[in-house]
């Protein structure tokens, strides 16, 4: 058994279907869950932070500790 960190993703509330998206190392799932959250897009050419905002949905993620098989792949 290995530690992970898995990415859980709550649309108004309701969890939806991040099963096997694993992450070794915590930094790395927290700055994918803000990236959700906050809808971050990237840079653009100019250097200006894009984004998006999904219009009538609220978008919640964060990322819990869980005990997996070694074989569980990760990201």
């Amino acid at each position: 058994m290995k530690i992970v960190f898995a990415l859980v993703v709550l649309i108004n509330g309701l969890p939806k279907n991040t099963d096997g998206m694993y992450f070794a190392d915590a930094d790395r799932c927290n700055q994918l869950a803000y990236e959700t959250e906050t809808g971050y897009a990237g840079a653009g050419p100019d250097g200006s932070t894009k984004a998006w905002k999904s219009s009538g949905y609220t978008i919640k993620a964060y990322c819990e500790p869980r005990l997996v098989e070694k074989s569980a792949r990760q990201f």
